[in-house]
């Protein structure tokens, strides 16, 4: 007798079909995302200076080297420890 829509498939017949509980994620997946791009940025920023750092110690060491303050087989030995 009533014309209830709620319980009768909502207007026209549609209704969400049991999806409503997918919504509650949507915040949590946006959470998630934001916190993969941050991770990723931070990742690419360390790795940068690590090679920084690096492309530095490989500098002064060929800097002390060619001004003679260490010999040939310590400049080769400390550019292996370098390189690993």
């Amino acid at each position: 007798m009533w014309n209830d829509d709620w319980t009768h498939g909502g207007m026209m017949g549609w209704t969400d079909g049991g999806w409503h509980w997918l919504f509650s994620f949507h915040g949590i997946l946006s959470i998630v995302f934001v916190a993969v791009i941050i991770f990723a940025l931070v990742a690419i920023i360390r790795d940068g200076r690590r090679r920084d750092d690096k492309s530095s110690a490989e500098t002064t060491l060929a800097t002390r080297y060619a001004n003679g303050e260490i010999s040939h087989d310590e400049y080769v030995e400390t550019k292996r420890h370098l390189k690993a």
